[in-house]
């Protein structure tokens, strides 16, 4: 029997039709069928998605789970105790595989198989300002995390490989982390405390079809910055430092930006320069309230799943 070498496992809530089209994809990968398998985590969804997956459950290895609505970071590690693969693959609902992404991911896997792997996201809908700018915001945060493809230290879930073994070993995901917002970071984070690799793989590419909207945007970026609160608790518990990082970001933003700015056509260069300074705000404004939260009321303010999803 041949091994498996790869599990992709996808957190899900409340979009069938998001799900439906990443399982489309998945099936239309150029990879033998018999060394990957799919794992959907259900959070707790309104309805049964088995008849939005029922299309592809001949074609791909699918296990489809349920839980109760514990967010993405759960989601996840119950998808990995499922998991008979030898690595692990992270996206999201709403992202599309290009065809050879599990070819790409074997070739690097043969290369570094201890490291961890992240590959490139590309949006998916480049005439949402919103969807852009957040995709530009990615951009932004890989060009200061991972300046070079052997020097990586942050990668997002949306396209992220990792040995299964050693996500075990580590914990997997930490599940304060209710929300879609930072528990990546900190997944990261502890990977390289833990003395262990990761790479960058450019040619390994997901599309994002992310639709967003002013106040979905906002509340993204809000929600970011209360995850990042969180995780920079979480750092200082564990004495790897404190805000450091997030001050050197900030402080060579103009520089990161010149280059994707002067790639953006000229009459979209205002909005999208209006949407990262709502970014910024957002970002801000959902730090600080957290920290407060935390101060004024500890006990309640536990994102522990006791939270309401419509927070999120």
């Amino acid at each position: 029997m041949i091994a498996r070498e790869f599990s992709i496992v996808i957190p899900t809530y409340n979009r069938p039709a998001q799900i439906a089209s990443a399982l489309d994809a998945i099936a239309a990968l150029r990879f033998p069928r018999e060394r990957f398998e799919v794992i959907v985590v259900d959070d707790g969804g309104k309805e049964t998605l088995d008849g939005h997956v029922a299309s592809v459950r001949s074609s791909i290895n699918l296990t489809l789970l349920r839980q109760k609505n514990r967010g993405p970071g759960t989601a996840r590690n119950n998808g990995v105790r499922a998991a008979s693969g030898r690595h692990v693959v992270f996206t999201d609902d709403d992202c599309v595989f290009a065809e050879d992404y599990l070819q790409q991911m074997q070739a690097s896997v043969a290369s570094w198989p201890t490291s961890m792997l992240g590959g490139r996201t590309i949006n998916a809908l480049p005439a949402n300002l919103y969807s852009a700018t957040s995709q530009l915001i990615v951009d932004i945060v890989y060009r200061f995390y991972n300046p070079a493809p052997e020097r990586a230290t942050f990668f997002t879930t949306s396209n992220m490989v990792i040995p299964t073994q050693l996500y075990r070993q580590i914990g997997g995901f930490d599940e304060m982390f209710f929300r879609a917002a930072s528990e990546d970071r900190e997944l990261c984070d502890r990977w390289r405390r833990a003395q262990l690799g990761m790479r960058f793989v450019p040619d390994a590419v997901v599309y994002h079809a992310h639709h967003l909207t002013l106040s979905s945007f906002c509340k993204q970026h809000f929600n970011y910055g209360r995850g990042a609160w969180t995780y920079h608790r979480r750092r200082a518990e564990r004495g790897t430092g404190r805000l450091s990082e997030d001050v050197r970001l900030h402080a060579r933003m103009l520089a990161l930006l010149q280059e994707p700015l002067a790639a953006t056509p000229a009459a979209r260069r205002l909005p999208v320069c209006g949407a990262l300074g709502l970014w910024q705000v957002a970002n801000a404004a959902g730090f600080f309230s957290e920290a407060l939260l935390r101060t004024v009321r500890p006990a309640q303010a536990r994102s522990d799943g006791s939270e309401s999803e419509a927070a999120r």
